[in-house]
Parts: C-alpha cells; sequence; structure tokens
C-alpha cells in the first residue's frame, strides 16, 4: 500500500482517531517511518485533530490532572456496569411485586364478582318468595273478603217471652246466630243462661251465659242437623238436674227454615 491508497482507505484518519485494528496500526506504523510524506500527512492530520480538540474544549485540564488512562476507563465502565444491574435487579423486583399486586387484584375480583352474583341470586330468591306470599296474601285475603257477611242481609226474629223479648240475627247462608238477651230482664242472683240444640239436655250446653254477660251479642255456630235451639236460666249453686228446682226454660225456638220462628215459654 502506497501514500495514496492509504489517504483513499483512510486509514490514517482512523489510525489518528485510534479507532484502527493492531494490524492496521502496525502496517501504519511502518509506513510511517518508510515515508516522509506520510509522515507529514500524520502530522498535518494530528494537528488538525489537536486544534479540532481545544476548539472544543478537550484538552488537559487546567488544573493538572493527568489524562484517564484505559485502565481508568475501564474502571467507569464496571462502576456504570455494577449500576446497571442494581438497578435492573431492583426494576425486576418491581415487575414481580406489580405481578403478584395484579394477581391479587384478580383475584379480588373474581371474589367480589362471585359474592355479587350470590347475591343476585339470593336476591331474585327472596323477591319470588315475596311475590308468592303476596300472591298467597291476595288470595286469602279476597277468599276472607269473599267469607264477611253482608250486615245489611241480617234478618231478626224477635220472640217474646214473660220477662222481655228474645233477638235472634240470622245471615244469610251462614251457619251462625247471634243471640241478643239485651231485652229480657236479668235473671236472679247465682242463675246463668245455658244453651241445647234440638232439646238434648243431656249433654253440655253448647253456650253458656251469665248475668253480666247478657248485654252483649252472642254467636251460636249451628250444626247441619240443629232444628231447634232451648235457652234455660239455671242455678249454679248447688248443682242440680234440668228438671230440679231453679232451673227455667226461658224460650223453645224452632230453627226450620227463614224466618225464625219461636214459641213462647213462660218462666
Amino acid at each position: 500500500m502506497n501514500r495514496d491508497d492509504l489517504k483513499k482507505s483512510g486509514l490514517l484518519e482512523q489510525y489518528v482517531l485510534g479507532l484502527t485494528s493492531r494490524k492496521e496500526s502496525l502496517m501504519i506504523q511502518k509506513m510511517l517511518e518508510e515515508d516522509p510524506e506520510v509522515k507529514k500527512d500524520f502530522d498535518k492530520l494530528r494537528s488538525e485533530f489537536d486544534g479540532y480538540v481545544v476548539d472544543q474544549g478537550l484538552q488537559v485540564p487546567d488544573d493538572g490532572r493527568e489524562p484517564r488512562k484505559q485502565e481508568d476507563f475501564d474502571d467507569l465502565d464496571y462502576e456504570m456496569i455494577m449500576q446497571m444491574t442494581a438497578r435492573n435487579h431492583s426494576l425486576v423486583k418491581w415487575r414481580y411485586g406489580l405481578g403478584v399486586l395484579c394477581l391479587l387484584l384478580l383475584c379480588l375480583c373474581g371474589f367480589l364478582f362471585r359474592i355479587s352474583e350470590n347475591n343476585h341470586s339470593n336476591l331474585i330468591i327472596e323477591k319470588a318468595e315475596h311475590a308468592q306470599d303476596e300472591t298467597s296474601h291476595h288470595l286469602a285475603l279476597k277468599h276472607a273478603l269473599k267469607s264477611i257477611p253482608e250486615w245489611q242481609d241480617i234478618t231478626t226474629q224477635k220472640v217474646a217471652v214473660k220477662n222481655g223479648v228474645v233477638l235472634l240475627h240470622r245471615l244469610l247462608n251462614q251457619h251462625v246466630v247471634l243471640l241478643d238477651l239485651s231485652h229480657c230482664d236479668g235473671i236472679s242472683a247465682g242463675h246463668v243462661y245455658h244453651v241445647f240444640f234440638n232439646g238434648q239436655l243431656n249433654e253440655d250446653p253448647v253456650l253458656v251465659i251469665s248475668g253480666k254477660d247478657r248485654l252483649g251479642l252472642h254467636p251460636v255456630l249451628l250444626e247441619k242437623e240443629t232444628s231447634s235451639l232451648q235457652i234455660y236460666g239455671r242455678r249454679i249453686e248447688p248443682a242440680s238436674s234440668i228438671d230440679g228446682g231453679g232451673n227455667t226454660l226461658i224460650a223453645d225456638l224452632s230453627l226450620d227454615g227463614t224466618p225464625i220462628s219461636g214459641t213462647l215459654k213462660t218462666q
């Protein structure tokens, strides 16, 4: 390689900048020793490079510090590599931490979604049960309203007795009779009213009315085979039979058909 080839290849400029390989550096050094023209070109490039360094403020510091050697740069590279490694290690820790946090958030979202679905299912069941209860309530109320008697349909029969009037209030299509003894004079002390069906005096009375309760309405639930109703004024103490003393037949009432008819009985 001659001078012209060296200038065209640009190896001399690279050598000045320290960018050539060992083989190329040895070749250029040999040419510098053998060819003065090459040495002149080298000195010119070196002078231009030094001038560029001075212009850019890259010359040796004014405080007398020595220029850094290759070992100094190697140490700086090592320190930089260690710092970058430590920083990368911290970044890896942060990545793992964020990954675990994302996983926990995902599990929490799944848990909350499951709770929401369960609550939604329970809410649907509760609404269905509420709707069923409300329907049952409406049906029961409707049935109850149908069974409520119409008070304007009440028929009243007055049955005269010796000491007043016995009133019988009967509801149409209902097996109930309201017995009203408020228009009769009160029975003597120690006596109560006993009500029997069909003259069955040997059985327990279907209704017992004390003297203090005489002024109220007393419902009597009739049986299908009930055809008559007897009211006795019966002594409480001492106990005695129907035919014994202290028992008075107040009224014997027939319940065949409507309106109710009664038979006057004297006390």
